[in-house]
């Protein structure tokens, strides 16, 4: 006889089955009675399971399912079938959410389980590389320049290229320009984060795409909220930045929500991609070698560099895939000197001639033309593209508003009541002014000839007592 009682032993069981097909063959041999008293239980449980045994095989000893066969109560099929479509509508919210928008007739705990039965996976975190893969996606079907990122970034807090930038006067801001489909790249360099260097750059960029042949009419550029893009949160009419962009009827400037800094992940990544593979490699001579081998690694990254992230690429081979007939030259636009152009155009507009005598590239004293001062590299290749250039100097010249170019902080600020003025007569001088901001209330108080008269000539002006107290000032003599 079992020393165990028969219920008691199949709690702790394992394999029930296994056990109950050792008693019916038992039963089968010794008998039905015989078998009850060997395993502890009535008659009537071996005859059960002796019949199910005969019956089905093996299988039979299972446990049975308790449910009953007819339930008054069970959700109809009809409804499980709209629970099903609602979870896929509303994707990761609640039970109790969508049984609060829906006025959905079962409680939320019999939702779950519905789901649960369904196959329906639970509302859980979408994974980062998901997002990441389903963003890529989306990216992909972007045309070549229909949405571009647009953002600046401060270079005085990379080490390695700290000491060369006070020692040799180079660029202290970053403006970066990047096409979201196919991550190609353009830069502009400059010593403020200023509306005006922005508005600067976006007309650079226009007459240069105009030249080459893109259209930039269904164009979406994004930013972030800077004051240098916005003309900051106090600004009263559209800055330099906005107006510029404005200027190609259809092209659209659009700023990202408050605090939302991801929105601007692909001109981030770039950033970090640029220090790592530039800025923490490069040594610099000069402001000319700077700008060379600026211009090299912005070739390298359009035309050579492959992005893992893009199906191992280059953003040529992209833009190609995209636009079949594209001009190579499209991606060959060199980084501009914003100090340089700002300068220049400046004294231009200073000058009384009526005739605008336009340098034939972004930066003075290149070595094409009046010295050896440009940073693209003279090669035959870049030839063609030089000459385009001086195409896109003489329509920027023409084309910037002056009080844009006399202000430091042109957005939300009246023409006729400038805060500061800031004037860089010529480019060999521009070091000297650029820290010698003065106020247009504390030279009229001096009563006495200014720089500021327009009736003064260049040499003037330059022999006036307050250009020579900046020079002062600054150590120069």
């Amino acid at each position: 006889m079992c020393p165990i009682p028969y219920y008691d032993f199949m709690r702790i069981c394992k394999d029930k089955s296994l056990y109950r097909y050792r008693l019916v063959a038992h039963a089968q041999k010794h008998g039905i009675k015989p078998a009850a008293r060997a395993f502890g239980v009535t008659p009537a449980t071996i005859r059960k399971w002796l019949a199910r045994f005969l019956e089905n095989g093996y299988e039979a000893l299972r446990d049975h399912s308790r449910r009953p066969r007819h339930s008054p109560k069970a959700v109809p099929e009809a409804t499980r079938q709209r629970l099903r479509a609602l979870k896929h509508k509303y994707k990761r919210l609640g039970a109790d959410q969508i049984k609060y928008l829906e006025n959905v007739p079962v409680s939320s705990k019999t939702m779950r389980k519905i789901w649960r039965e369904l196959g329906i996976a639970s509302r859980q975190r979408r994974k980062k590389h998901v997002t990441k893969r389903n963003l890529r996606e989306i990216k992909k079907k972007l045309n070549f320049l229909e949405f571009v990122c647009e953002d600046t970034k401060e270079l005085h807090d990379i080490p390695e290229y700290y000491p060369a930038m006070h020692r040799l006067h180079l660029p202290t801001i970053q403006f970066t320009f990047r096409d979201m489909s196919t991550g190609t790249l353009f830069m502009a360099f400059g010593s403020e984060k200023s509306a005006t260097y922005a508005g600067l750059f976006a007309d650079y960029l226009h007459h240069a795409f105009a030249l080459t042949g893109v259209d930039l009419s269904s164009t979406i550029r994004q930013t972030d909220n800077g004051s240098e893009y916005t003309g900051g949160w106090k600004a009263t009419q559209d800055s330099a930045y906005t107006k510029a962009i404005s200027q190609i009827k259809g092209q659209i400037h659009q700023t990202i929500p408050v605090r939302a800094h991801r929105y601007q992940a692909d001109v981030e990544t770039v950033h970090d991609i640029i220090e790592r593979e530039f800025f923490e490699l490069e040594t610099f001579t000069s402001r000319q070698d700077f700008f060379n081998k600026v211009y090299s690694y912005q070739l390298f990254f359009n035309l050579e560099r492959p992005n893992s992230y893009k199906e191992g690429k280059t953003p040529w081979q992209l833009a190609k895939d995209k636009v079949p007939d594209l001009d190579p030259k499209v991606l060959m636009i060199p980084p501009v000197d914003l100090d340089a152009l700002l300068a220049q155009k400046s004294a231009l507009l200073e000058s009384h001639s009526g005739v605008y005598d336009v340098s034939s590239s972004p930066f003075p004293n290149d070595e094409f033309g009046n010295g050896k001062r440009h940073p693209i590299p003279p090669t035959p290749q870049l030839t063609h593209l030089l000459c385009m250039h001086r195409e896109v100097w003489k329509k920027l010249a023409a084309s910037l508003p002056h009080p844009a170019l006399k202000t430091k902080r042109s957005a939300g600020m009246k023409p006729d009541r400038p805060k500061k003025i800031r004037i860089r007569p010529v480019p060999h001088v521009y070091e000297a002014w650029r820290d010698a901001t003065l106020s247009e209330t504390a030279i009229r108080q001096r009563q006495r000839v200014s720089i500021w008269d327009k009736s003064l000539s260049q040499e003037e002006r330059l022999d006036s007592p307050e250009f020579k107290q900046a020079l002062r000032r600054l150590g120069i003599k």
